[in-house]
């Protein structure tokens, strides 16, 4: 829809300034006060976000008739009409050239094309059908429209930051002109609102897996996860050559680079391989589990492949349900019952963080690059916060409350 102006707005283009405003609902454009003057010229839309694109070529036009620039430039200002789902075909497909040169991984690519569907969906509510009519207000009104629908705040960052990283790529391809890069900074959320498990939580979970008859197999998957920070998707993939008991080390490995031809390539968030020392308790878990004839560690409920989808449905019907009511969580709060599979993981490193573990240690333990990653996942529960602040002598030698003499106390 035409965005509305009661007054005139001016415009610095790239070689001169403008006027632009409406006549009989058509914009205009006015660049008389330029020297040499361009004239005034019609921009034959009733649409906002089409006439500032026409401007821009219009800007280009002028410049080459008035001797400021190669009639190459022209040729350029009209790749402003890359439509939206050709643009998002042709970065998705950049997206997914070789890992050598930069491409991304199958995981990010799946991402990226569910974020840009949902875009063009928006896209087309709201009569866009050009890059060029994607501008900040445009990303600006979509993060709204995220809103509306309930989306977290870290999915609608995320999404935002696509739609601005097709923006500057088809700017780097020469598809968009400088003048069409989005610059909207956005905040980072700082902490997290996903729920650390505490350790009577973790003991109680275990122990009503471990005596379930029908939870043997998830048992196994959560006393794993609890004890080495992996992620599902590590555990789901994690094969038995993976698992040394001889060192008591977990290799969590990345294929990436692998030079053998397999049907399914294993790969880390990060990238890069990385071992776990395995604690007696998981040691022990190992040798009591069969070895099925495929190489997997971890099985489903019914002895297939495991899956993350699997898990984390089982996880919160047949465990996070039944104990509900032992550890309830008051109304509006996150508690117990809003625990998911990357709780395990920030148990962890809770607990690890907590119990004087490095953070180089913790942070290679994890897979994590950056320290500020890490410190993500550090959280003090109440008990412990409380334990310290009870050693906290802050008065020293001053016993003001047993002081008989300080007569306002008595």
């Amino acid at each position: 829809m035409a965005r509305k102006k009661s007054n005139r707005e001016t415009i610095q283009c790239q070689f001169f300034k403008w006027k632009i405003y409406e006549r009989g609902g058509v914009w205009q454009a006015d660049g008389r006060s330029n020297r040499p003057s361009v004239g005034r010229h019609s921009l034959d839309t009733r649409d906002y976000l089409e006439a500032k694109s026409g401007l821009i070529c219009l800007d280009r036009v002028c410049a080459v008739k008035s001797g400021l620039a190669n009639p190459d430039i022209v040729d350029l200002a009209n790749n402003t009409s890359v439509n939206i789902t050709e643009g998002c075909k042709s970065f998705l497909q950049y997206c997914e050239r070789d890992r050598l040169v930069g491409g991304a991984k199958p995981t990010t690519v799946k991402r990226y094309r569910a974020v840009l569907d949902k875009f063009q969906k928006f896209a087309g509510q709201n009569g866009m059908a050009k890059w060029a009519q994607v501008t900040r207000s445009v990303v600006e009104k979509y993060i709204s429209w995220l809103s509306a629908q309930d989306y977290a705040e870290r999915t609608r960052r995320f999404e935002a930051e696509t739609v601005k990283r097709v923006n500057k790529w088809l700017i780097q391809e020469a598809l968009l002109p400088n003048e069409y890069l989005i610059k909207l900074p956005l905040m980072k959320q700082q902490g997290t609102t996903t729920y650390c498990w505490k350790p009577e939580e973790i003991r109680a979970m275990l122990l009503y897996a471990r005596d379930a008859e029908d939870l043997q197999w998830l048992w196994y998957v959560l006393m794993m996860l609890a004890q080495t920070g992996a992620r599902i998707s590590e555990a789901c993939s994690l094969q038995w050559i993976d698992v040394d008991l001889s060192i008591s080390l977990l290799h969590i490995r990345d294929e990436s680079g692998s030079k053998q031809k397999k049907k399914e390539i294993r790969q880390t968030k990060s990238g890069k391989s990385r071992m776990i020392p395995i604690r007696p308790e998981l040691s022990d878990m190992f040798k009591l589990m069969n070895h099925q004839q495929d190489p997997y560690v971890f099985h489903g409920p019914r002895g297939g492949r495991l899956k993350p989808d699997t898990v984390r449905r089982l996880l919160i019907k047949k465990v996070l349900t039944p104990l509900n009511d032992q550890f309830p969580t008051a109304d509006g709060e996150i508690g117990f019952r809003d625990g998911r599979l990357h709780s395990f993981r920030h148990y962890f490193c809770s607990q690890c963080a907590n119990q004087g573990v490095s953070e180089f240690m913790l942070r290679d333990w994890l897979g994590h690059a950056d320290s500020e990653m890490v410190r993500h996942y550090y959280h003090l529960h109440n008990a412990e916060s409380h334990q310290r602040m009870a050693q906290v002598n802050f008065l020293s030698s001053i016993q003001i409350l047993n002081d008989q003499s300080n007569p306002e106390l008595n």
